[in-house]
C-alpha cells in the first residue's frame, strides 16, 4: 500500500524544492554575474510562486545591465565605460563592463567608505611607519610620522589629492593592520555582489593580483553614491586639516585633483558634479569616475577607462554626458 503523507507536508513540499533549485542544492552552483538579467527567475525556468506572490531578489535597488546600450557611442575611443542611470536604475551604456581591469585610485573611495564605517570622524588617528610604507614613488601627503589629525582630515586627503599615505592611515585605523583591512575590504566586496573582484591593498597601487571590473566597482562603492557624509567631504576645492606635531600644531591645506572642481574644466550645461576620482600612471590607463546630478534630480554614474592622457579621459567624459542631453532631447 503506497504511503500517503499528511496534507501539510504535501503542500510545503513545493515550495521546499523551488527554494532548493534557487539555492543551487547539490549542484555546487555559482553565479558569475549575479545583477545581469540572465539570471532573472524567468530564465532559471520560474514563472510564479502562488497567486500575486513576487520573489524579491537582494539585487532589487541595483542597475541589473542588459549589455543593450541607449546611447551611441561615436567619438568616444576609451576601451572600457560605464554609464548608469542610478535614479532610474538602468544601464546607458556599457562598453567591456565585465572585464577585469586595474581599479587603481578607485579603489581610494572605497577605502574611505569602509573606513567611515567602522570609525568616527572626530576619531584621532597618529601617522606611522607602516602608513608611510610601501607607496614608492606613489602619490603621498606632506604628513610625518607622529603627525595626529582626524579621521575627517585624512578621508578629505585622500578623495581630495588621491594620497596613498592617508589612506593607509585610514585601513590601519579602521581594522588595525593593513592586512586585517584589506581581508574586510575583500569580504565587504564580496557580500556586495563582487564576483570578479580580489583587492591587495587599501591605495590603487599597481599589483598584478588585484584586480575588478566596471560592474563589481559600482556594486562596491553604491553606498558612496547616497551617503551624504562622504559626498560633503567631496566637494571642496581645497581643505585645511589642524595637524597636532611634536613642533606644535600646523594648518595643513590640500587642493583637489578632480578638475570639475578646481576650476580646470566645467561640465556640460545642465550637470552638476557631485564627486569623482582620476587616476593614472605610466603603463597604467587613464581612469575616470563621475557622479553628477541633473536640474531634475537625476543622478548619473559614469566610468571610463583606457585614455592615453589624463587630458583626453576627461574630454571624453565630457563627451559622454553629452550623449545624455542628446537622449533627453
Amino acid at each position: 500500500m503506497a504511503r500517503s503523507f499528511p496534507l501539510t507536508i504535501r503542500r510545503i513540499l513545493p515550495i521546499l524544492l523551488v527554494l532548493c533549485l534557487l539555492a543551487g542544492c547539490g549542484s555546487g552552483a555559482v553565479l558569475d554575474e549575479a545583477y545581469t538579467e540572465e539570471y532573472e527567475p524567468e530564465t532559471l525556468g520560474f514563472t510564479s510562486v502562488g497567486t500575486n506572490t513576487r520573489l524579491s531578489g537582494y539585487a532589487s535597488d541595483k542597475v541589473v545591465l542588459s549589455g543593450r546600450d541607449v546611447i551611441n557611442t561615436a567619438g568616444i575611443s576609451s576601451s572600457y565605460i560605464f554609464l548608469l542611470d542610478l535614479t532610474a536604475k538602468t544601464a546607458l551604456l556599457s562598453r567591456n563592463y565585465r572585464e577585469t581591469v586595474d581599479p587603481a585610485g578607485l579603489i581610494k573611495w572605497f577605502t574611505v567608505s569602509l573606513a567611515l564605517s567602522q570609525l568616527k570622524l572626530t576619531d584621532t588617528v597618529t601617522i606611522t611607519e607602516d602608513a608611510k610604507a610601501g607607496i614608492g614613488q606613489g602619490l603621498s601627503s606632506v604628513l610625518q610620522v607622529g603627525d595626529e589629525l582626524t579621521v575627517k582630515d585624512l578621508a578629505a586627503c585622500t578623495l581630495m589629492t588621491s594620497a596613498n599615505d592617508t589612506a593607509q592611515a585610514l585601513a590601519i585605523a579602521a581594522a588595525g593592520s593593513l592586512d586585517a583591512f584589506v581581508t574586510l575590504m575583500n569580504d565587504t566586496a564580496a557580500a556586495r555582489g563582487a564576483s570578479k573582484t580580489v583587492f591587495v591593498n587599501a591605495t590603487g597601487l599597481p599589483d598584478e593580483n588585484q584586480y575588478s571590473t566596471l560592474y563589481d566597482m559600482y556594486l562596491i562603492l553604491a553606498p558612496c553614491f547616497t551617503d551624504d557624509t562622504f559626498l560633503t567631504l567631496l566637494k571642496d576645492a581645497e581643505y585645511t586639516a589642524d595637524v597636532r606635531r611634536e613642533s606644535g600644531r600646523e594648518a595643513v591645506t590640500w587642493e583637489t585633483g578632480f578638475r570639475y572642481f578646481n576650476g580646470q574644466l566645467l561640465p556640460p550645461s545642465g550637470f552638476t558634479m557631485l564627486g569623482g576620482v582620476a587616476s593614472g600612471s605610466e603603463g597604467n590607463p587613464n581612469i575616470l569616475l563621475t557622479l553628477s546630478t541633473t536640474a531634475d534630480g537625476t543622478r548619473y554614474l559614469a566610468i571610463i577607462r583606457g585614455a592615453d592622457t589624463r587630458e583626453m579621459i576627461y574630454q571624453e567624459m565630457n563627451q559622454l554626458l553629452y550623449k545624455i542631453n542628446e537622449i533627453e532631447e
